[in-house]
Parts: structure tokens; C-alpha cells; sequence
């Protein structure tokens, strides 16, 4: 029967320790790992509704400015576009290497 590690590190280094581990032990880290897996997924699952949140804000932005600076000043709105997408691209660049 092949040994895991943490076995063979429990009878090495603590023998005593290794003895006294039964069901109620095993049982209760299992409970702590769901728990912690359960809190990992809520928190990924409100980062990606924060996502979506800006998104959405980002659009209705961009909806604002084109109806409202598009009509009376067509130079500003086109300085203002620029400035915009060269954030984005920024973001989006510096998330690119970030990530790789």
C-alpha cells in the first residue's frame, strides 16, 4: 500500500500525533476545506458582478457622451473618444502582461 506524504511525515516527525487522528479529525478538515472552497467561489462569483457593473457603467458612459457631446461639439467628443481608448488599450495591455 503506497504511503502519502503527509503520512509519512506525520509517523517520521510525529508519532504521537499520527496515533491520536481518527474520523472526528479527518471529518472536521474535510468540513474547514468545503468551507473555504464555498467562500472562493462567492468571492469570484461578486468579482465577476463587479466586472459587469463596470462594464454596463463604461457603456452608459460612452452612450452619454455620444448623445450628448456628439451633437453640439464633434472635436471634443472625438478628444474625449481618444483619451478613452487610450486608457482602455492601456488597461488592457498592462492586464495582458500581467497575466502572462
Amino acid at each position: 500500500m503506497k504511503k502519502s506524504w503527509i503520512s509519512i511525515l506525520l509517523n517520521n516527525f510525529y508519532p504521537q500525533l499520527a496515533n491520536s487522528i481518527n474520523e472526528k479529525h479527518i471529518d472536521k478538515l474535510l468540513d474547514i476545506s468545503d468551507k473555504a472552497e464555498d467562500r472562493e467561489f462567492e468571492l469570484k462569483n461578486k468579482q465577476e458582478n463587479h466586472r459587469l457593473i463596470y462594464v454596463v457603467l463604461g457603456i452608459a458612459l460612452f452612450v452619454f457622451l455620444t448623445i450628448f457631446l456628439a451633437k453640439d461639439s464633434q472635436d471634443i467628443f472625438l478628444d474625449v473618444l481618444k483619451i478613452g481608448l487610450g486608457f482602455l488599450g492601456g488597461w488592457g495591455a498592462g492586464t495582458y502582461k500581467k497575466n502572462k
